[in-house]
């Protein structure tokens, strides 16, 4: 998978709609629509295989509406340009992180050698002693 190709792809693909937003800009905020909303369907990635897509449906599980929408908000800056460009890589970044997910290796699962065995014992052998010293110690008194 392309990361230029899937950023064109939610750059053809996304809808996006603005209102007015809420950040910094004076009087520019209420005159002007620069809070940008970002929707893409999921199933509308072309770049990404179905496997990956399932991926992304389920580490972004909180993200994805009804509609199987990724939906992103931004309202950072005063330029509605610059949020647009922001809210684009905000999705691509998403998805990226949903597939780096995908590609880890699988811990495969080992044993503990014998030195650390013997060493978990002796430790826990001279915790042992020394509650028993203090039970000593008081029944004594």
């Amino acid at each position: 998978m392309d990361i230029h190709e899937l950023k064109g792809n939610i750059e053809t693909c996304a809808v996006l709609t603005f209102s007015r937003s809420s950040g910094p800009g004076g009087q520019n905020v209420n005159k002007r629509s620069t809070q940008v909303h970002a929707h893409i369907a999921v199933k509308d990635i072309f770049s990404l295989s179905e496997m990956e897509k399932q991926a992304v449906r389920k580490h972004l599980s909180t993200r994805i509406n009804n509609n199987d929408e990724l939906t992103v908000r931004v309202q950072n800056s005063r330029s509605q340009w610059a949020n647009r460009q922001r809210a684009i890589e905000k999705l691509v970044s998403l998805i990226l992180s949903a597939l780096e997910i995908l590609n880890q290796k699988k811990r495969k699962p080992t044993r503990p050698n014998r030195a650390a065995r013997e060493s978990r014992l002796k430790t826990k052998h001279y915790r042992s002693s020394v509650k028993k010293q203090r039970k000593s110690r008081f029944t004594e008194d």
